[in-house]
């Protein structure tokens, strides 16, 4: 890391940031009150995770990716709570077609995962479920960034193959 990223990252307006991760969580989500959730969350996120911004001197996309990633997750979580409450209260889903196919879905990448090798699990866990940049994560595996990147997109090449092969 040079000093002029050091000093890129220590002058970032984190005002806004959080303004534009806002706006961001705004666009996707639509709710004042979700959008600010999102937005902390996003902020916070991003000063914990400011040594790994590919471009210290903007990083403005950077942060406004990771709001747009936390508004996708908390809007995922509203539809799991919305769908846990309709079975509490004892109605049936409308489509009850839909839910078989999204446990079906769940089932088979539950079932994909179990087939990847414990290096190809911790890949995907590192970057999907710990949220790492590959930078981060070739320093997590002592392996070049090259191979992460490499390694990442031939995974996802061999599990999209599976997802589409299925009926």
């Amino acid at each position: 890391m040079t000093s002029l990223s050091v000093v890129s990252r220590q002058n970032w307006d984190w005002t806004e940031l959080r303004r534009r991760s806002r706006a961001e969580a705004m666009r996707v989500l639509g709710d004042p009150f979700t959008a600010d959730e999102a937005a902390q969350e996003a902020t916070m996120r991003a000063w914990r995770q400011r040594h790994s911004c590919r471009t210290p001197g903007t990083p403005g996309p950077w942060v406004a990716q990771i709001a747009r990633n936390e508004a996708l997750r908390l809007r995922a979580g509203e539809k799991k709570q919305c769908d846990m409450a309709t079975r509490a209260a004892g109605e049936m889903p409308m489509n009850t077609s839909f839910a078989e196919d999204e446990l079906i879905s769940k089932v088979s990448v539950q079932q994909m995962l179990r087939g990847l090798t414990l290096e190809e699990r911790r890949l995907i866990d590192l970057r999907y479920k710990d949220d790492l940049a590959q930078p981060a994560i070739a320093k997590v595996l002592g392996v070049p960034e090259g191979t992460v990147k490499v390694r990442l997109h031939r995974l996802r090449q061999r599990l999209r193959r599976v997802i589409t092969e299925e009926p």
